[in-house]
């Protein structure tokens, strides 16, 4: 007889289709895993603004943990409005119910990146997340030929699915490595 595994739940509200369908992947990859040691549960929408998603869940436990996954996609001074203005509904969203936990996850200029961290290091850095293109057409052997259509749906599940759960602990790897050298 097999033993039941507990359950864990996770809140995320992200800013695209891409994030949201990754984390989908995600929780159906760690729940396929028979070295998981817990079922996760992620509920996860794409919304833009902290408070909002706060409002939209009926009944959230004091001590629940969410957190916001956003990317910066430029240093115009658009981007950098649109940053501030997350910031800012992140800190009301903390007191919208009393006890959560809103943190952010912040993923670079953009979350292609750590798509691209999944296969290879990256040390370079960029300007324009259509930069990274031509990095996932050499991660994933594609050949898109412009951001569009990689972040179709089709598309980017075709990336997903060349995707294994031991690639996850690698993009950590990476990820940290990179962290590493840049407070160096």
């Amino acid at each position: 007889m097999t033993e039941r595994k507990s359950s864990r739940k996770y809140y995320f509200s992200v800013e695209g289709d891409t994030e949201k369908w990754y984390l989908d992947w995600l929780q159906k990859t760690i729940n396929d895993s028979k070295n998981a040691t817990a079922h996760v549960k992620f509920t996860v929408k794409v919304e833009k603004n902290p408070c909002a998603f706060v409002k939209s869940l009926p009944s959230l436990q004091e001590s629940t943990e969410i957190v916001h996954v956003i990317d910066i996609e430029g240093n115009d001074s658009s981007n950098r409005k649109t940053l501030f203005k997350v910031l800012e509904n992140l800190a009301k969203a903390k007191t919208v119910k009393s006890g959560i936990k809103y943190q952010l996850g912040y993923c670079n200029l953009s979350f292609d990146l750590w798509i691209i961290l999944h296969k290879n290091d990256c040390f370079g850095a960029y300007s324009f997340n259509h930069n990274y293109l031509l990095l996932i057409n050499k991660a994933y052997n594609t050949n898109f030929e412009n951001m569009a259509d990689y972040k179709k749906k089709a598309s980017f599940a075709n990336v997903l699915d060349k995707l294994v759960l031991e690639d996850i602990f690698s993009a950590i790897k990476r990820a940290r490595f990179i962290q590493s050298k840049k407070r160096k």
